[in-house]
């Protein structure tokens, strides 16, 4: 559910999670769609919806319970899985800034056996290298 709540400066903020977002990306495709035939410029924002919807899910896919270790580069993965182990003794460790992988790489990622977050795919999401193109 997406809430506004203020920040500790008092500005009000989004509050929303992954699969919310993802959700909220189809819905803007939707209402969009309907005005593509008065204003043909709105199949931008419907590209950038479907581009959002497609990375949301596979983050909602990927991420694991250490979030976000499963949705981050390899060299970013090494610094979260570091941050988590030193957080362990030292509570003023601070966290590394995340990278999330770019939607190719997510794509690719997603395809691989035992990809979800738990582990309990054991074929992966079916996406074929013509799709991938």
């Amino acid at each position: 559910m997406v809430q506004q709540s203020p920040n500790s400066e008092g500005e009000l903020w989004i509050d929303t999670d992954e699969a919310e977002d993802v959700a909220g990306s189809i819905r803007h495709v939707e209402r969009c769609m309907s005005l593509v035939s008065q204003d043909e410029q709105t199949w931008k924002w419907i590209s950038l919806a479907l581009h959002s919807a497609i990375q949301g899910a596979c983050i909602c896919h990927l991420v694991t319970m250490a979030a976000p270790i499963g949705v981050v580069t390899e060299k970013n993965a090494g610094k979260g899985l570091k941050y988590f182990e030193e957080s362990r003794n030292n509570p003023h460790v601070e966290p590394p800034e995340t990278y999330i992988m770019p939607l190719p790489d997510l794509l690719k990622s997603v395809r691989k056996p035992f990809s979800a977050g738990d582990r309990s795919n054991a074929k992966g999401i079916q996406i074929n290298d013509q799709e991938l193109a």
